[in-house]
């Protein structure tokens, strides 16, 4: 999940690092995310429950809004955790809470498969929301070893941030947008997922070379 600190110009995502001792990726600058979970099923769209639902177990954000409509605060994803900490899935804290996740507000941004070398693969959709206004980072150190926002330009033109291609191409890809507003706004309004990209060599041969498919995608 790639999260835009407002919208403005020059825009700032956020950047988590993975913890030294992580089977994939360890101490590489990511974005918050992770793996569907059979209980996200019961709350619409798999992948986009799962982007949301990482994102708050990591980092603390939450793309929620209350049954009365108002947007979730800081306070509604303490309550949030605690009902988490007391052994209640994702789905029923929620429910506890009177929160439903706004999952209108993730925006397909693409969807990147890892090379067929790889001992480890992935097929992952990207998205990109705004951070919940009014709402802080509040991430969780089992996960998240270090967190900051970044101007996505300067971060990927900086080799000595240790990051996997894909992201260090996502990167490029939006310190390029003159507009994030309008950029968020225009994916929100795609119907299906990105066709998929698949980077085809370990070798960092910068954002726009080394893939199979359309990069960046429409």
């Amino acid at each position: 999940m790639v999260v835009v600190e407002a919208p403005r110009s020059p825009c700032r995502v956020l950047l988590t690092r993975r913890p030294r001792g992580a089977r994939f990726a360890p101490d590489a600058l990511v974005f918050p995310g992770g793996a569907v979970d059979p209980s996200d099923l019961r709350l619409g769209d798999p992948n986009r429950v799962a982007a949301a639902r990482e994102l708050f177990e990591e980092v603390g954000l939450l793309l929620a809004k209350t049954d009365r409509g108002r947007v979730a605060t800081d306070a509604d994803a303490a309550s949030l955790r605690r009902r988490l900490a007391r052994g209640a899935c994702f789905a029923d804290a929620l429910q506890a809470c009177s929160l439903v996740l706004d999952l209108a507000a993730l925006a397909p941004l693409a969807r990147i498969v890892t090379p067929p070398t790889r001992p480890l693969r992935f097929d992952t959709l990207f998205y990109i929301a705004f951070q919940p206004l009014g709402q802080s980072v509040a991430p969780q150190p089992a996960e998240v070893t270090e967190w900051f926002w970044s101007d996505p330009k300067v971060a990927a033109a900086n080799l000595d941030l240790v990051m996997l291609p894909p992201t260090r191409a996502v990167l490029a890809w939006l310190g390029g947008v003159p507009d994030i507003r309008d950029f968020v706004i225009r994916r929100r309004r795609r119907r299906g997922d990105p066709a998929p990209v698949v980077r085809m060599s370990e070798i960092e041969s910068g954002p726009e070379g080394g893939w199979h498919g359309r990069w960046p995608p429409r």
